[in-house]
């Protein structure tokens, strides 16, 4: 299923080196932007369920691109701690298939 995307803009400001299609675009409306996330948490339930980890390097390799900032945070305990990072494009792939071996059933983007 992830073959679809290849090939898309699915962030122009992240844009993929080589590729002048993506960068010469204007930015995403709220609209497009809600479409394409929805777009990556659709494949995220698709997961397989071993959730191997070859599946992530696709999902990784198809909705990002080599230099993109993804910030996790995640709240330990109460709501007034919150863990915060940025997870450079390599860990991304064991990332989130740590994270939904670890029992996550969905994400949130804020």
């Amino acid at each position: 299923a992830m073959d679809m995307f290849r090939g898309e803009c699915l962030f122009p400001a992240m844009d993929t080196p080589g590729d002048t299609s993506c960068g010469a675009r204007p930015s995403l409306d709220a609209g497009q932007l809600a479409f394409r996330v929805n777009r990556m948490f659709e494949e995220q339930r698709r997961r397989p369920e071993d959730n191997n980890l070859a599946f992530w390097r696709n999902y990784a390799q198809a909705f990002f691109t080599e230099n993109p900032r993804f910030r996790y945070a995640t709240r330990v305990g109460d709501e007034r701690n919150v863990w915060c990072t940025e997870l450079p494009h390599g860990v991304l792939p064991r990332a989130f298939k740590t994270l939904y071996d670890s029992g996550v059933k969905t994400q949130m983007i804020l």
